[in-house]
Formats: C-alpha cells, structure tokens, sequence
C-alpha cells in the first residue's frame, strides 16, 4: 500500500509538470492553469498507461471536490488521500489518488519556459517506477490499462501551490488491491 501511495506521488508530481506545457483552447477564452494542469495530466497518464481516455468531466470535478475537501489551504492532505467510492451494480468502483506534491507559481513558470525541463523530469519519474516496480512495472502498467474504463483530473491551487488528484473506475478487484 506504501509503496503503491508513493508511486502514486511520484507520478501525480511528474505528470503535473507537464501540466505547464499547455496552450490556450481553441477559439474560446483561455484555460485556467488549474484546467491546463488537469488537461495535460491526463494526457500523461495516458501516456504511461497507453490508454485513450478523455478527461471525463464528472470524475474531473470529483477531483477537485477530493482534493477541497482532504486537503487544508497549506496543501496538506487532512482527510484521506484515497477515497474510494461504494462497487456500482457492474462491480466498478470510482477511486480517486491525491496527491500532497504541490507545485509553485516560479516552479509552473520554470516548467513554461523550459520545456526539456519538463521532459527530462517525466522520464526520470518513469525510471524511478520502474525501479521502485522492478519486474512488476510491465504488469502494473498493463493490469492499469486493462482496468481503467474512465479517467478524469482535477487541479485546484491552495496557497501558492498548484496540487492533482486523479479519479478513475475500475473493477471492484483493481480498487481493494490498492486500498492495501
């Protein structure tokens, strides 16, 4: 579970750097850097998962409702950073991982200006899971490709810090193997 929570983190903090390299929408006004942060993560997480999820908009707003609610104004996480729905009648469960790796104003600035910056730091967070996974990083990665049906974020800023949370459905199985 430790070690799952940590992964978790490490993850949640690389993906949120790419968050930065994002542009404004299309024709519209444009994005907030909290929706800019969301979108690139879950372009990141697809990425490392190899799937093609969009940013489900209702999992997105559970996001940010988790984070406002486990997480106080200093980005410190006061309620639990896996919150875990009740299995549908199709055995899915909604699960959502927050993440207490805050990133900063200067932080999000040095990542716009640097986009190899960003690069480097996401294959370093990839290096560090398969290090942490040995083995198992092939089979992590695929049994959360298989499992996954939808995926949404979520970014909010509390103080100067930007912080994510992620929330996915997955099979009730999926869901009680992370809860430890």
């Amino acid at each position: 579970m430790k070690k799952m929570k940590r992964l978790v983190a490490v993850l949640l903090a690389g993906i949120m750097a790419l968050a930065m390299l994002t542009a404004c929408s299309g024709g519209g006004a444009p994005k907030s850097v909290e929706d800019q942060v969301a979108d690139i993560y879950q372009s990141a997480m697809n990425a490392v998962y190899g799937t093609e999820l969009s940013n489900d908009s209702t999992l997105a707003a559970r996001s940010k409702v988790a984070l406002n609610s486990n997480m106080n104004d200093a980005g410190v996480i006061t309620g639990s950073d896996m919150v875990f729905s009740e299995p549908d009648s199709a055995g899915k469960v909604i699960v959502t991982l927050i993440s207490d790796e805050g990133m900063t104003s200067a932080e999000v600035q040095k990542m716009i200006d640097d986009p190899d910056t960003v690069k480097a730091y996401i294959n370093l967070i990839k290096l560090e899971m398969e290090h942490k996974l040995g083995t198992s990083y092939d089979i992590y990665v695929a049994m959360m490709r298989a499992a996954i049906t939808r995926m949404g974020t979520g970014a909010v800023k509390k103080g100067d810090n930007y912080y994510v949370a992620v929330t996915m459905q997955v099979p009730k199985e999926v869901a009680d193997g992370m809860r430890g």
